[in-house]
């Protein structure tokens, strides 16, 4: 499994259950989940594809029980030929079978124990995971965020010296060496800083990106020998209004 795909089931798995834990499900049914098919590919910032095999992860490990998601007409309409009246789950409710472009997921017996040890063993397995490719946002009040913005959510502050440097990284491609960024700090702050102080900065900045984003701290933030620090160009990191 890849790592952003390892990423991405971990924020579905806690979607679940923050939608059960709100009665959020559609269905009216604790052990039920209906979603549009869109409204997860915005969601988790994928498509139909990634989506199953997502999905099926999860069927395989216990984490669901079962699941239709129907992408096009053409499946409901076989579905509905094969006499199975517009779904294949066994024990779905009548009248709440997936419809075009919908995904229903049955949850299991102990569905929240073993939601829960599912994320944890994930937490233990990776500890923070590299996921060169992911796309990152940011905004001028500081904050970086991927996929779910409330739930993955890192908060620098805005005029604070971390969102600086992160935003003097972001600007300057490459290498920049920590004198460089010391002199770019000093010349915007009135409290002056070492480089001493920016080093020490950075490496808090990579621990709340591993806490708050569960990504790797010296992955997103490289670091070289002489050279000093980038953005992992392989990320995406898009401003926001």
């Amino acid at each position: 499994m890849s790592n952003q795909k390892d990423l991405k089931t971990k924020v579905f798995v806690q979607k679940l259950i923050n939608d059960r834990d709100e009665q959020f499900f559609k269905t009216q049914r604790s052990n039920f989940a209906l979603y549009s098919n869109g409204e997860l590919f915005k969601y988790l910032d994928t498509d139909y594809k990634a989506l199953i095999n997502i999905l099926e992860d999860l069927k395989s490990q216990g984490v669901i029980f079962q699941y239709e998601c129907l992408d096009t007409e053409a499946e409901v309409k076989k579905s509905k030929k094969e006499g199975l009246e517009g779904y294949r789950i066994t024990g779905f409710p009548v009248g709440q079978a997936p419809k075009y472009e919908e995904c229903l997921i049955k949850l299991p017996e102990g569905f929240l124990d073993k939601a829960q040890s599912y994320l944890a063993g994930q937490s233990d397995k990776a500890g923070a995971t590299s996921v060169s490719g992911l796309t990152l946002y940011y905004n001028d009040s500081g904050d970086l965020w991927h996929i779910d913005g409330e739930k993955n959510r890192y908060e620098m502050g805005q005029g604070s010296a971390r969102f600086f440097i992160f935003r003097y990284l972001v600007d300057n491609k490459g290498y920049q060496t920590t004198p460089s960024i010391t002199l770019a700090i000093n010349l915007k702050f009135s409290k002056k800083k070492t480089s001493h102080n920016v080093r020490s900065e950075i490496s808090k900045i990579r621990n709340n990106i591993k806490e708050s984003l569960g990504i790797d701290r010296k992955d997103f933030i490289q670091s070289r020998k002489g050279n000093g620090y980038r953005i992992n160009p392989n990320y995406q990191v898009i401003p926001v209004k």
